[in-house]
Parts: C-alpha cells; structure tokens; sequence
C-alpha cells in the first residue's frame, strides 16, 4: 500500500507527523501498474532496495532534458569531477545531487541510465504554467475602472480569514516565500524593496524578480501583503513589516520542475519560514522527487512550512507539490465567499485546509487590481495566516504552526467541526483562532481532532490532468 501522509493527532501536545513514502519496491511496483503503456519505468535493484531508474515517455519526444539525481554526495561529486564535462548539461542543483542533462532522445536518456548503478532516479524536466493564468500580458492590458480603484477595500477573503485586527509583529524575524511570475515592485499598494529580497530561475533573459510581466505572482502578493494605505485593497499581513523573498520560477515559457526545486531551495537558503507555491504538477511520477526533496530538509533539520494549490481540475487526482508527503507541506482547496467548495477545486486525502479562492480582488502590475479564481488564490490566504501568528511565537515549530491552523479551521455545513473531509481538510483557515491555539496548551476553541486520519480511496493516477 501507498501510504499517504496522515492527519491524526495523538493528543493536544503532539504533533501531527507524516508518513514518508518509502523509495522502495512497493512504491516502484505501483508506479508501474499505473502508467500508460508508452512509460517506461527501469528497475535497478541495489543495496537491497529497488529504485526507479528511469521514467521517460518514449512518445514525447520534444523535451529531452531530464533530472539526474545521483545516490549520494559523493556519486555526484565523482560525476562532476570525471564526467559532467562531456555531457550536456543545463542547470545543476546541488542541494538534491542532481544534475539536469540534455540528451538527443528519450531512448538515449534511458540506455545511460541503465548503464549506470550510482543513480537514484532519472525525470522528465516537465514544462508548466501557473494555475489560473486567465489574463494576458499585463503590458498590452487596457486597465478599466475596476483595475483603477479609489480608496480602499477589504476583499471578502480577508475578512472570512479574520485577519483584521492581528498585526504582523516587527522584527520577529519570520519571511515569507513567494514562487510565481514575479513581483510588480513599486505598485503603489505593495510594500517597497526595503524588507524584500528575491531572484529568478526561469529561462527569461533577464529573469528579473523585480517585474511580472505575467500578473499572477504580483496577484498573490497582493493577497499576502497589499498595504493598508487608503488605496486599493489590503491583505492579510498589511502593516508592511513582513520580511518576503520573491522567487520568479515562471517566465514567458512557464517554468520546468527544475526551476521550480531550485527556487524552492532558494526559499530556504533565505531564510524563509512560510513558502507559497501556486503550481501544479499532475503526474503521480513526480511524487518521489517532491517527497525527496522534504527528506532532505527533515535530515537537515530546517523548519519551513510549504503552502500549495491542491489544484484546479475539479476531481480527486493528487496534484504536486501540494500533495508531497511531508509535514512540511500543506494543501489548500478553494471556497467562494459562501464558503461553498467550489466546483473546481480537487479533493483528496492529502487536502489539509481551505482558504477564500473564488473571485479574490487583489493587485496586479501597473497600480492595477483585478479578480482572480481558483486554488492559487486560496493557498496565498493560509501562507499569509501562516506567516501572521508565526511573528507572534517565532520559536514554534512547523508542527505547531500547522497543528495551530488545523484545530481552529472552521468547518461550514455541512461539515462536522473537528473533523477532516477531502473537501475541505480540517476547514476554512481562520487567524484569530489559529493564534489563540498558537498560545494555549489547552485551547478550548474547537473539538479534539480526530484520533485516526480520514480514509480515503486512493484516486486513479494513471491519466492525470495536465492543470
């Protein structure tokens, strides 16, 4: 059986662990017996343990670059050292041993690797784009009256979070993470360069930070950190004294699995507390290189809470990273302002909360505003509460942040509170009850959990939805 990470708490003072996929035959026979005829999965046995080798579709033949991860430092080291020079290489990263190699066919990628015993797994370096991108290029955009708004607003989701009232405390030290298209850096309701910090990993030349000449990123922000100044709209934190880190993984082409790992570890070596990824990869192939990448930060004992788009296909498929099995991660579906799941949000076992989605006013590049739907709207809501009762007990844990989060979600009708659903996980996220279980031993604001995690059919993974 697949394990999936588990939602049970042994008690108000434990905290909620995650069962790790093991990279073991059980997991390889799996992935096999659920791909297409046309992907090939290779099986190496080493060490006693069997690892997929290699995962190519012989079909696709128009991406040929593929993520090598060696088995350790020191295989990696000796590839760098006696053989990278040779090969075509495209990006390293260093913090997963692995190398991104451009070979002349998928055929190709799979003989290397079947001639070799010191690697872990071979991937596709996958292509997307962000969820929801619904608008042009914001450059050739024509702003209306509803871009251009006078005074300010507080959009519902804001308000059905309750986070009016809690200010972000200065100099807690807590940063948040933003991975997207960008940052509109000098919009005259997002906070200015002096606490932000940022860099790109997508293809663009440049790949600059500062702009998003896409929107969607600079619509997040907005959700996080828009300003309370008499202007536009505010968000969640909205003091502007929260520290962010602005990673541009998604360029004019999308971005590759690849950009997106890299710029997650960039997050981390910035020092970021709560990272917010709106991206959807929706193959089950991917599972493991997300699952290790976790691994890795729980070895190196990092505290970061991820917070991710469960995806906006509208059945149960898992999407990644969202559904990665780590306590690091979180996955967050979508309510309209009803606080109605809405219709095309995915629903799984691995959902952990819910946040506001549907039609989410916030701000996009050129001083403009706009409304936005889906997940991706969503997930920015949870990072945002995270990152808020975080400033106010900086020495908590991740655990404790996400225990705080999921005891005091709300459960609307026709939901039990207390209890998990794939729906809406453990509820709608709510920061002012989230910080006052931060604070408390023994908070009374919401039932015990449920002692066991909520079963749930393993959904089919064989077609995925591209997203």
């Amino acid at each position: 059986t697949l394990h999936r990470k588990t939602n049970a708490f042994l008690d108000y003072h434990t905290m909620r662990s995650s069962v790790k996929v093991q990279h073991l035959t059980v997991f390889i026979l799996l992935c096999i017996s659920k791909l297409p005829a046309h992907v090939s999965a290779v099986i190496e046995k080493g060490g006693g343990e069997g690892q997929v080798k290699s995962q190519v579709n012989d079909r696709d033949e128009e991406i040929f670059d593929y993520i090598v991860r060696f088995e350790n430092t020191k295989s990696y080291q000796s590839f760098l050292q006696t053989e990278v020079q040779v090969m075509d290489s495209v990006t390293s990263l260093p913090f997963m041993n692995a190398e991104v190699l451009k070979f002349p066919s998928a055929k190709a990628a799979k003989d290397w690797s079947l001639r070799r015993n010191d690697i872990r797994y071979v991937v596709k370096d996958l292509r997307i784009q962000p969820l929801d991108l619904r608008v042009q290029p914001l450059d050739l955009r024509v702003h209306t009256m509803e871009d251009t708004m006078q005074g300010e607003t507080t959009p519902y989701g804001i308000e059905m979070v309750e986070a009016l009232g809690i200010e972000y405390v200065e100099g807690s030290g807590i940063k948040a993470c933003i991975i997207d298209t960008g940052y509109d850096l000098g919009h005259e309701d997002l906070p200015d360069a002096t606490l932000m910090t940022g860099s790109g990993t997508c293809s663009d030349v440049p790949c600059d930070w500062k702009v998003d000449p896409n929107g969607h990123g600079t619509h997040v922000a907005g959700t996080m950190a828009a300003l309370s100044n008499d202007k536009g709209v505010r968000g969640v934190v909205s003091n502007g004294l929260m520290p962010m880190h602005i990673e541009r993984a998604i360029g004019s082409n999308g971005a590759t699995l690849s950009n997106i790992l890299q710029s997650m570890s960039n997050c981390v070596n910035a020092g970021a507390k709560v990272v917010n990824v709106s991206i959807q990869f929706s193959t089950q192939v991917y599972l493991n290189i997300f699952d290790s990448f976790f691994d890795d930060l729980e070895e190196a004992g990092e505290e970061v809470l991820f917070v991710a788009a469960a995806g906006n296909s509208g059945n149960n498929f898992y999407s990644f990273p969202a559904s990665a099995n780590s306590r690091f991660m979180m996955s967050v579906a979508c309510v309209d302002s009803d606080a109605n799941h809405c219709w095309d949000s995915q629903y799984n076992d691995q959902v952990d909360i819910a946040a506001p989605g549907k039609d989410v006013k916030s701000t996009i590049p050129n001083d403009g505003y706009d409304n936005k739907s889906g997940t991706s709207m969503s997930s920015p809501h949870v990072a945002a509460v995270a990152a808020l009762i975080w400033s106010h007990r900086p020495h908590a844990t991740v655990a404790d942040i996400r225990r705080a989060l999921e005891i005091s979600a709300i459960q609307p009708d026709p939901y039990s509170q207390g209890e998990r659903n794939d729906y809406l996980g453990w509820g709608i996220v709510n920061a002012k009850r989230a910080l006052e279980a931060l604070g408390s031993n023994q908070p009374s604001i919401s039932p015990s959990p449920t002692l066991n995690p909520t079963e749930s059919h393993q959904p089919t993974v064989s077609h995925q939805p591209s997203g």
